[in-house]
């Protein structure tokens, strides 16, 4: 019977081994990354020859248990202590190689480097099921008293009644809970920075990763507030050929609990060709989205631009990317009631606009929309609607003390020709409490994305807070940290004494890198 057991690991140790000798059909993984420092010449040759010495470990273990298996007179007294030992010794010398040659962070694979963070427990296991299988055949040879195995056994079925129903209520989906701060705002935001998903404590200034749902589909690049408190959309997208080739989209729904926790649940709609850039859900649960397609000879530039209806096969177009000169390709596309979407768009002489889109009207072009607001010549901005009908809206010129988001009512019908930019509109018109213009100024750093909680009256900007100089791209840091979250009170009094002031602000995150997307 001892040698039996030995016998079992000797096949789990030679399968391991004969695994690497095969043939691998298996999914060929691609990882790149930049701006990483020079490492040491040694992190990359050690993890080879760490991985040779477990190996030939392997090789040795393998002859051992071989032939202790078929030996006739017993098993040798240091034969247990040896094989076990030589086990644990190629575990560890395969945890080192991976230590040693873990990828640098901000590396980027064709699926989620994460897997590659820790070893899987499957794996973990497979390693050292050959020890535990030593030792029980060295207690089956020592002949020891049997055990009284009915009450074990009993015990072992009802912890695993236990486990697999505790398993079920953590599967079942749970209501999405958003918790609350003392001003009654979510306290929690999800927000995206790379192309992560984090959700952020706006108490304690707390960040938590989000798992993606699939190592595949795991680069993370919108997110929308749904309908529902505590529920929320997210976009992500493949890596492609590492621009904007080849790549799928996928939009997912997310439910937060209470506590801060998020889980990414279903899937909405089927898979989209492309990179989706905005998620917008209306008041009675439409999901909107953009997406970039590439051109076909040029997977770094954007042929097309599509925004549409997830469930209603309702999509409008038009060629090439619709993004100004100084933001990225999304369109910060929302919903300005029921009926209309509003979106960046470029028309005419390459100038940037706010346009209105009728979705219940016929015809499939993107820019067959109404004019909203024309920005100034060589500059660029987006628009969030705020539930009064007033709209909080980004503007850039391309200088760093440009930035700035104001609120501001746009017209019913088209505005005239002449327009001023959105930080010289007057403060006239509207209650001191409720004040029009600026709400926000960047000062040197860069606006990233902005987001309001449901009433309208808090404002969440993310700022990354550096500056070019030079020619030659250098940056340098104009804030604690290069990424910065505020909080602005939309109602809150401006100080007296200016003319054009900021409102009250508070930093309520800061970290290395700025959030890029977020939903509150």
């Amino acid at each position: 019977m001892a040698r039996l057991w030995w016998f079992g690991a000797f096949l789990v140790v030679v399968s391991g081994l004969v695994r690497q000798w095969l043939p691998d059909d298996g999914q060929t993984v691609f990882c790149s990354w930049s701006g990483v420092e020079a490492r040491p010449l040694w992190t990359m040759v050690l993890p080879g020859y760490l991985l040779s010495a477990a190996n030939a470990i392997a090789v040795a273990t393998a002859l051992l248990l071989g032939w202790v298996s078929v030996r006739r007179s017993g098993i040798p007294r240091l034969a247990t202590g040896t094989a076990v030992v030589l086990i644990a010794l190629n575990h560890a010398l395969l945890q080192a190689a991976d230590v040693v040659g873990a990828l640098p962070a901000g590396a980027v694979c064709s699926i989620d480097p994460v897997i590659f963070e820790a070893t899987p427990w499957p794996q973990i296991a497979w390693t050292l099921t050959p020890a535990l299988l030593v030792l029980f055949g060295a207690r089956a040879a020592l002949e020891l008293p049997r055990l009284p195995w009915r009450p074990i056994v009993l015990v072992a079925v009802f912890t695993a009644i236990g486990a697999f129903a505790v398993f079920l209520v953590r599967q079942a989906p749970a209501e999405p809970v958003a918790s609350r701060t003392s001003d009654g705002t979510p306290r929690h935001v999800l927000a995206i920075t790379g192309s992560t998903l984090m959700v952020v404590d706006l108490d304690d200034g707390g960040a938590t990763r989000v798992q993606a749902p699939d190592p595949e589909f795991y680069q993370f690049t919108a997110v929308a507030r749904d309908v529902t408190p505590g529920a929320y959309l997210a976009a992500v997208t493949t890596q492609g050929d590492g621009a904007f080739g080849e790549r799928k989209s996928r939009v997912h729904r997310v439910r937060m609990d209470g506590d801060g926790g998020a889980t990414v649940g279903d899937q909405v709609g089927g898979d989209l060709e492309g990179w989706v850039m905005d998620l917008a859900v209306s008041g009675t649960g439409v999901i909107a989205y953009s997406r970039l397609l590439p051109d076909p000879d040029d997977s770094v530039e954007i042929s097309e631009t599509v925004v549409g209806l997830i469930g209603q096969k309702r999509e409008w177009s038009t060629r090439g990317p619709q993004h100004g000169p100084y933001s990225d390709g999304g369109l910060a596309l929302h919903w300005r009631d029921a009926e209309t979407l509003a979106y960046r768009a470029v028309m005419g002489r390459g100038r940037s606009h706010i346009v209105a889109l009728d979705v219940t009207r016929p015809g499939d072009d993107l820019l067959a929309a109404r004019k909203l607001h024309t920005f100034a010549s060589l500059m660029d901005g987006s628009a969030l609607s705020l539930p009064d009908g007033r709209v909080a809206m980004w503007t850039s010129d391309g200088d760093s003390s440009g930035e700035s988001i104001s609120v501001v009512d746009l017209p019913a019908k088209e505005p005239p020709a002449k327009e001023l930019p959105a930080a010289e509109l007057p403060m006239k018109g509207l209650p001191r409490q409720q004040p029009a213009g600026v709400a926000f100024r960047s000062g040197c750093g860069v606006v990233m994305a902005y987001s309001t909680d449901l009433s309208g009256r808090y404002l969440l900007v993310s700022v990354l807070s550096e500056v070019r100089q030079g020619t030659e791209g250098v940056t340098r840091a104009c804030g604690e940290h290069p990424g910065e979250l505020y909080r602005v009170d939309l109602h809150a009094n401006p100080p007296a004494g200016q003319a054009d002031p900021d409102l009250p602000r508070r930093r309520v995150w800061q970290g290395e890198e700025p959030f890029s997307a977020l939903a509150w």
